[in-house]
């Protein structure tokens, strides 16, 4: 069955799945429109707050070292599989993983005390005038 006035292929099913979609994503986005309803307390700053910074430094940093803990390891039996096994090629690959991760952290860490993202501020931008 067709809907009229619409392309010939256009089925009701179809157009009603749509409808219903697209009307439930307009209330979901009226409901954001109240704070209470979006969890979002406006302080006048734009931006994380510092606590929250502070956490997700901290808390990737320990997820990087797990990381490249293990992949140090994964790398060097990469290497030694890539010279015992295949004859030596693709020894690059493990090698690149190795540098990867036994420089990785000091390099992140050294751009972003750059980009000055792990400054202790206030919690973002403030709008003047608020």
């Amino acid at each position: 069955m067709t809907v009229e006035g619409f392309h010939s292929n256009v089925r009701q099913e179809e157009m009603r799945r749509f409808m219903t979609s697209l009307f439930l994503l307009i209330m979901v986005a009226t409901f954001l429109f109240f704070p209470q309803m979006a969890h979002a307390e406006w302080s006048g700053n734009f931006g994380p707050t510092s606590d929250l910074k502070n956490n997700t430094t901290t808390s990737l940093q320990q997820w990087w070292k797990t990381v490249a803990g293990w992949g140090l390891y994964l790398s060097l039996a990469g290497l030694l599989f890539s010279i015992f096994f295949a004859g030596g090629k693709w020894w690059w690959v493990p090698v690149c993983v190795f540098l990867l991760c036994l420089f990785g952290e000091k390099t992140v860490t050294q751009v972003a005390s750059w980009a000055e993202f792990n400054t202790a501020g206030g919690g973002g931008v403030s709008i003047p005038g608020t």
